[in-house]
């Protein structure tokens, strides 16, 4: 798709903001890479000066690709060799290009500002779950303080009463701090007002918000209501029903009072609704005209029945007083600690993602910040500008002076934005609209109506059905307008839509009946419709709203062999294998634990049957650890488990829970055993993921095997909603997954199951808070104290309640059309058939029967509509429209089709696993520069390195040699940590835990002052602060501490007035700390570069090393880091494609005066290409031969021995 439409080209008009709305499949992303790069060839701008934020990682990665590739095109059929060189300056500079996630764009603003933002200029961002923790800490100390203090102590009472327990206030505290934007423009705008105060905002809101939501219903009811009434009076004209409702309907059209024209609904609703909610047939509307006028009653039940959202209670005023009481006194203790979370991560430098986003936008009040970033940034384009919010618009605004200087471009497609609960605001993009039509006018809204997915059946179904669900939106519920889809596929492809729509019967409820029909129309679709199109199984995309809707498709998968992949499902620690690992290390921790081993014998880790489980626990001992091993005696199988399980049990205390788990996985086939499942893969992956988390689980601090089951059993009790393991998308396997995940993904098939499931009411719940920017906090709360009855919702409480509820009807329409639009060519619709006759306004089937209709009871329905088209012709688009006809066939019943076992349809077996280790060839895998330079040293070392985790044991050997001062520090090699975290045992000159720790930080610390380019005068104060933040406390004032500060300073001095300092000074292009990456074959090469200099011929990588050798010493060592640098060299390469002179540069901070330097061509990086494949094959391959040329600088030799004989 590289010709451009008509409504792209006009996208592409930098000259003036714009507000681009965008269709499903229509190529946004390629207009914003297109955009991108016309301003920076067309203005010869540095892309210093232009902006591309996007809502995610993965996002920013493919705009960033897609550049990449429009600069390589570009440069191919360029000319003229000025144009060459600019395209390649681009090139360049695209390494360092501000394309990001909105949280990646303002760490880079706070950087540069951190005096004007009052933070720590060496700021750490921290991750959620840091954060929690932090938060959790901070509400624990103030309930605790307060709890001690005569003043807080009433107050912190009340509200844990107000709460039933401290733990939910513990709740909702933590809760308002993660999500503390709005509360704290509460606590300024509103809660710093008087009770009184607060109780009046609240009434008065309440009638103004009423006021506009009637003025534009009301119209609509009248018209309506007057339609039945009329009916009622034709055919019985002295009706007194009829008469008395026509007085009232008179009455509301002419009521101004919102108060008198809501008693006024209330009599309405007594008169035509009987208890039931539904229209009076009995006295008033005879039942043929019931039938006759359906739609009109529905109408006026569903309206009248809202109107209980609306009611005032007589004791309004004192549910209000309490309200606004219960307000104040929460928003206290939410500043305190508030305040008590921000001293916490000051302490520590530590910033969070809320607080990135907030520092962000109060220095834009800064005149001089505001000024220095609108000079900087001539361009900010928006992607995904659907799912913005305020927060976010007042950083972007601001910055761009309110639109009076620099180019604006947001795109995004209010069709499709589905995350409220995100915090995204619809609102935003309409007043970000207006923004642009007041200062460049209505011609600066342009949308791209042409699909280059959806086929044109597919098309023709999506505006048939939300032409009508989107109509006559209302902006107050985020109701958004329809704009129809312009088929622009170039292929023969018509597309299909069917509806599955299950019956169940006695034997199967609704659920397992709906997914053994889905199961059987895969079948059908994968093994009979249209042999001339073969459907794979990754071409099917399973959608559904809700996680837990896989549950029973799963198992109907599992029965009939159709290979799944659940993309990011959740309950990652709720799966099986999960739950074995805990009970195995379980076990291991305490022998008497029964339920443990009883768990791991009849998991797949041993496999024991039941019946010989049975036979064990007959044995007279204690335990049942005690009876296998007496049955064990007589059992070879038996005797071998319990060996496997001694071994380990002795091994708990030497090695590293990493290593024992891969052990354990290893010796037991526990991969070769979840092969045999249909999601085998996903469950390898899983595996994988523990072991990856229990590395990481490990690597934060001294942490026992004790604290490591009490991580799992929580997460297992608690954490719900932690993902699975991502696998690849290029398994051929059905995906399932929800459809937020699959926002931005397209599938030859999509299915929408599930559709008849509708969604929890949105609303205050008792005992929780709901924050409403405008409104306030809301709750419902009790009278006089009684807080064991009925708490009391205000009004302002029950019209959120509405409002939310129109909200969420709003979303889940925009939610089906994402579902849909997701298609290229086919769409199933799957539900209940009960679901589907029960019609509910907030499920897809519900929707689709609103939108078009359907008979559900019929065998299909039929669509005709004209469809707007774009083709194609002589390099240029032609616009067309054709009548088109679609018929949707009603399938509620599929026969098991019988599959062939032969021949080249037959399901297809997933291939087995080496059992020997965990990872074979695995696809995705990152080999990095410290890798390959461990092996190249000697491949024993790698395996006992990274293989076998033999880093304890170093360790543990390192002590001894200390203790005999017989340590040789010259063995250590300084390797990247960063790169590496399980180096850390092999790196600096440790020869104890405290040691290890402490060369580690020597080590991280030199190389984080060189790359942020310290003055030697900031040395002294700067080591300080850092080794105070990286070490314990208790070790500050030890003789380690100031021998380590001193040496660190040291270390720098020296180097600052070295020649080799000196001479890199002069460089004026340069990155610090550049990671840099390459895919190639099936795994990404990666690695940190110290010092990246870019000049114009050629490219200087610097690497710092710390090793504590003699200067005769320094050519030797230098020869064995070379293959890192030429690993580097090799990445940098493919990324400067138009420099093939790089000077490799080692620099010994112990002997910095002396140049040590490697230049390689062109010739020599096609020898480093080979070379890296061929240590890549060997890793894999695993032959770890010894390298005896290594031995003598090798940390694994004892006594002039290999510790491997």
């Amino acid at each position: 798709m590289n010709l451009l439409t008509p409504y792209q080209s006009k996208a592409l008009n930098y000259k003036k903001h714009i507000s681009l709305t965008a269709n499903a499949g229509s190529g946004k992303t390629f207009v914003l890479s297109k955009r991108y790069l016309e301003i920076a060839v067309n203005e010869n701008l540095p892309l210093r000066n232009i902006a591309a934020i996007t809502f995610t990682d993965k996002a920013a990665g493919e705009l960033y690709q897609k550049i990449a590739k429009e600069i390589e095109a570009r440069i191919k059929d360029a000319k003229e060799k000025s144009s060459i060189e600019q395209l390649e300056l681009i090139r360049r500079q695209l390494v360092s290009a501000n394309i990001s996630t909105i949280h990646s764009f303002c760490i880079d603003i706070l950087r540069e500002h951190p005096v004007e933002a009052g933070i720590d200029a060496n700021f750490t961002p921290i991750d959620e779950i840091f954060a929690d923790e932090m938060i959790e800490l901070s509400v624990e100390e103030v309930i605790k303080s307060s709890l001690e203090n005569s003043t807080d102590e009433n107050k912190l009472k009340y509200l844990i009463r107000f709460f039933s327990s401290k733990f939910i206030l513990s709740r909702e505290l933590t809760l308002s701090i993660k999500h503390r934007r709005n509360l704290l423009s509460l606590a300024k705008h509103i809660y710093s007002k008087s009770t009184d105060e607060i109780a009046n905002h609240f009434y008065e809101t309440f009638f103004s918000i009423t006021e506009n939501v009637l003025k534009e219903s009301v119209p609509l009811l009248l018209e309506t209501a007057l339609k039945i009434n009329s009916v009622v009076l034709n055919g019985s004209p002295k009706n007194p029903t009829a008469i008395e409702i026509k007085h009232i309907l008179m009455k509301i059209e002419n009521e101004k009072n919102v108060q008198k024209l809501l008693v006024l609904l209330g009599n309405l609703r007594e008169k035509i609704l009987i208890k039931s909610g539904t229209v009076a047939i009995k006295g008033y509307l005879n039942r043929d005209d019931s039938n006759t006028l359906r739609q009109e009653c529905s109408f006026v039940e569903d309206y009248l029945g809202k109107l209980r959202y609306f009611e005032i209670p007589d004791n309004h005023s004192e549910i209000e007083i309490e309200l606004a009481k219960f307000g104040r006194l929460f928003i206290h203790f939410f500043n305190r600690t508030l305040e008590l979370y921000s001293e916490k991560k000051k302490e520590a430098g530590y910033l969070d993602y809320e607080d990135i986003l907030l520092f962000t936008q109060n220095i834009l009040q800064n005149e001089d910040v505001r000024k220095s970033l609108s000079e900087k940034f001539k361009y900010i384009m928006i992607d995904e500008y659907q799912d913005t919010n305020e927060l976010q618009y007042n950083i972007f605004l601001p910055i761009l002076d309110n639109l009076r200087k620099g180019n604006l471009f947001v795109v995004g497609d209010e069709k499709q934005s589905i995350y409220m609960f995100r915090d995204a605001e619809l609102e935003i993009f309409n007043k970000t609209k207006n923004e642009i039509t007041v200062s460049a006018g209505r011609e600066s809204l342009l949308s791209l109506p042409d699909s280059f997915r959806m086929a044109p059946n597919v098309c023709l179904f999506i505006n048939a059905l939300f032409n009508n669900l989107f109509h006559n939106p209302n902006p107050l519920y985020n109701e958004v307008e329809h704009s129809d889809v312009v088929c622009a596929r170039d292929d023969n492809e018509r597309g299909n839509v069917e509806l599955l729509l299950a019956e169940s019967t006695d034997d199967e409820d609704e659920e397992i009946a709906e997914a053994n029909l889905l199961t059987e129309r895969i079948l059908r679709l994968k093994n009979q419709d249209s042999p001339e199109v073969k459907i794979n199984w990754g071409d099917i995309a399973i959608l559904c709203r809700k996680r837990k809707s896989f549950i029973e498709l799963e198992k109907s998968f599992i029965r009939k062999k159709i290979p799944y992949a659940i993309i990011g499902g959740k309950g990652f620690y709720q799966r099986q294998s999960i739950y074995d690992i805990y009970n195995y290390f379980s076990f291991l921790l305490d022998q008497n634990d029964d339920t443990a081993l009883v768990g791991i014998l009849r998991s797949p880790l041993f496999s024991v049957s039941d019946s010989e489980i049975f036979e064990i626990s007959l044995n007279q001992e204690a335990n049942f650890w005690s009876k296998l091993k007496s049955y064990s005696f007589s059992n070879p199988t038996m005797l071998n488990i319990v060996e496997y399980l001694e071994e380990n049990i002795s091994l708990v205390s030497k090695v590293e829970i990493s290593f024992l788990l891969r052990k354990i996985i290893s010796e037991t086939g526990y991969l070769s055993l979840l092969n045999n499942k249909v999601n085998s893969v996903q469950e390898q992956a899983n595996v994988t993921k523990l072991i990856n988390l229990t590395i990481n689980f490990f690597a934060e601090g001294f942490r026992t095997l004790y604290d490591y089951l009490n991580f799992l059993r929580e997460a297992i009790g608690e954490v719900e909603d932690e993902s699975q393991a991502v696998i690849s998308d290029e398994l051929n396997s059905v995906k399932i997954m929800t459809i937020h995940q699959a926002k931005g993904l397209e599938f030859p098939v999509v299915i929408l199951y599930r559709c008849g499931e509708s969604s929890r009411k949105q609303g205050v719940k008792t005992k929780s808070i709901l924050v409403n920017k405008e409104f306030g906090l809301l709750t419902k709360v009790p009278l006089d104290e009684n807080y064991f009855g009925e708490y009391h919702p205000a009004p302002i409480v029950r019209l959120n309640d509405y409002i939310a509820d129109r909200k969420n009807i709003a979303e889940i329409k925009r939610l089906f059309y994402v579902g849909i639009t997701r298609a290229k060519n086919q769409v199933f619709i799957s539900a209940s058939l009960n679901s589907a006759l029960s019609v509910k306004e907030d499920s897809f089937i519900g929707l689709l029967q609103q939108g078009l209709n359907i008979d559900f009871n019929s065998q299909l329905f039929t669509l005709r509509s004209k469809l707007k088209l774009l083709a194609k012709k002589d390099d240029k688009y032609i616009g067309d429209e054709k009548d088109l006809e679609i018929e949707v066939p009603i399938i509620k019943i599929i026969h098991p089709l019988a599959v062939p076992k032969t021949g080249a349809e037959q399901l297809p077996k997933i291939e087995s696993f080496m059992a020997e280790h965990i990872d074979d060839k695995p696809i995705g895998e990152i080999i990095s520069a410290t890798k390959l330079s461990v092996y190249n040293q000697c491949p024993l070392k790698y395996r006992l390195i990274y293989e076998l985790g033999f880093s304890n044991l170093i360790i543990e050997n390192r002590k001894w040699l200390n203790s005999q001062k017989i340590v040789n520090k010259s063995k250590q090699f300084d390797f990247n940590t960063k790169e590496e975290e399980l180096l850390a045992s092999s790196n600096g000159e440790e020869t104890s835990r405290t040691e290890v720790k402490f060369a580690q930080v020597k080590g991280t610390l030199i190389h984080k002052l060189l790359s942020e380019e310290a003055a030697e005068t900031e040395l002294s104060v700067k080591v300080d602060t850092y080794l105070k933040n990286m070490i314990d406390k208790e070790e500050w004032l030890s003789n380690q501490f100031a021998d380590l500060k001193q040496d660190i300073i040291n270390n720098l001095s020296i180097y600052f007035k070295s020649d080799n300092y000196n001479r890199l000074k002069e460089f004026a292009v340069y990155k610090n700390e550049f990671e840099i990456y390459h895919q190639h074959d099936d795994y990404y090469l990666y690695g940190i570069i110290d010092k990246l200099i870019i000049s114009k011929d050629k490219i200087v990588i610097v690497d710092y090393k710390t090793d504590l050798i003699t200067l005769d010493e320094v050519q030797e060592r230098a020869s064995q880091y070379f293959t890192q640098l030429k690993f580097y060299s090799y990445i940098a390469g493919k990324l400067f494609k138009a420099i093939t002179d790089f000077e490799l540069r080692i620099v010994f901070l112990k002997h910095p005066n002396e140049v040590i330097t490697l230049n390689i061509g062109l010739k020599e990086l096609v020898k480093i290409e080979h070379e890296i494949e061929m240590m890549v094959k060997k890793v894999r391959e695993q032959t770890p031969e010894k390298n005896l040329d290594h031995c003598n600088n090798c940390v694994f030799l004892i006594k002039n021995n290999c510790i491997v004989v």
